[in-house]
């Protein structure tokens, strides 16, 4: 299993004939104006994919924490009902009431078959950074 891509957003809707619609995609950062009260309160959403070849085990659940400053902003978990003839699986959180700061803010995902043995775990200490203009 690989991951393929980490997008940050502030929505992911899903769209008839299995198609998603992106809202707000950030880049690799989140300008807010310099007279936002800090800390932000903000919707975010995390949309992730994963590569997952034939004799691969499918993901049954997965971990998600993304964190600002060594705190957690988002920590959720969940089970994946994969079907066993995608070549890719999409986990999307929408979260609301998430507070940010400036700074960096991470991510750690974890996957787990279904003995809850990991079989991904991929950390990221910067992947988008939070600044004013």
């Amino acid at each position: 299993m690989k991951l393929l891509d980490v997008l940050f957003c502030d929505d992911v809707r899903f769209e008839a004939n299995n198609k998603m619609s992106v809202m707000g995609l950030y880049n690799d950062r989140m300008v807010y104006p310099k007279a936002a009260q800090w800390p932000v309160t903000s919707r975010m959403a995390v949309l992730m994919r994963f590569s997952i070849d034939q004799q691969e085990q499918l993901p049954r659940s997965f971990e998600l924490k993304c964190f600002l400053k060594d705190k957690n902003v988002i920590e959720v978990k969940g089970e994946i009902q994969p079907n066993s003839s995608q070549s890719v699986v999409c986990l999307v959180v929408n979260a609301e009431g998430v507070q940010l700061d400036i700074g960096e803010l991470g991510y750690e995902i974890s996957m787990y078959d279904e003995n809850k043995e990991v079989i991904l775990n991929k950390k990221s200490k910067s992947a988008i950074k939070i600044m004013m203009e």
